[in-house]
C-alpha cells in the first residue's frame, strides 16, 4: 500500500506539472522533492550501513528517526498534493475574469478567490518546509560521513547527529500539523 501511495503521488505531481499552467510551479518542485527526499533517504541509509552495524541499537535508532523525517516530509506532499487537487482551476480562472468586469457578485467571488489563494500559499509554505528538511537531512548526512566510529568519541558525535535528526523530524511534522 505504501509503495502504491508513493507511486500515486509521484505520478500525480508529474502529470499536474504538465498539464496545469497555475500550478506547474509547485507541482514541478512536489515532484523534485519527491525524488530529491527518497534519493537522500537511500543516501542517509548507505552512509549509515557504511559508519555502524545493521544490529546495533545505535543504528536502529538513527534509522529510525532519519525515516520518520523521511515521511515527514512525505506526508507534506501529500498534503500539498491535496491542495492542490482542491483548486478548480477553471473557477479560478472565471473568478479572475469576473472581478476584472466588477460585477455585483465582487464581494463572493473575492472570498472564493481568498480560498484558493490561501491554498495555494499553504502549499508554498509546506514545500518552503521539506526545502528545509531536505537541507538539514543532507548536512545529516555530511556529518555522519566525516564521524569517526573508533576510539569510542563516536557516541557523543552520533548521539548528536540523531538528536538533530530528531529535532528534523519533529519539525517536519509540526509545520505539517499546525498549518
Amino acid at each position: 500500500q505504501r509503495e502504491q501511495k508513493l507511486l500515486r503521488l509521484r505520478d500525480t505531481f508529474s502529470k499536474w506539472s504538465k498539464e496545469h499552467d497555475r500550478m506547474a510551479p509547485l507541482a514541478e518542485q512536489g515532484a523534485q522533492q519527491f525524488e530529491t527526499t527518497n534519493e537522500a533517504f537511500e543516501r542517509f541509509r548507505r552512509v549509515l550501513d557504511g559508519k555502524l552495524e545493521t544490529g546495533e541499537i545505535t543504528y536502529s535508532r538513527y534509522l529510525g528517526t532519519a525515516e520518520q523525517a523521511y515521511l515527514a516530509v512525505l506526508d507534506n506532499l501529500e498534503e500539498v498534493m491535496l491542495l492542490l487537487r482542491s483548486i478548480d482551476i477553471e473557477d479560478l480562472t472565471y473568478i479572475e475574469q469576473q472581478l476584472g468586469r466588477h460585477g455585483k457578485n465582487a464581494t463572493t467571488l473575492t472570498e472564493r478567490k481568498e480560498v484558493y489563494d490561501h491554498q495555494l500559499a499553504t502549499a508554498e509554505q509546506l514545500l518552503v518546509a521539506n526545502e528545509e528538511a531536505l537541507t538539514d537531512m543532507q548536512k545529516t548526512i555530511a556529518a555522519i560521513t566525516t564521524m569517526k566510529t573508533h576510539g569510542g568519541a563516536a557516541i557523543v558525535d552520533l548521539e548528536t547527529v540523531r538528536q538533530e535528526l530528531a529535532e528534523l523530524a519533529q519539525r517536519a511534522s509540526l509545520f505539517s500539523a499546525h498549518k
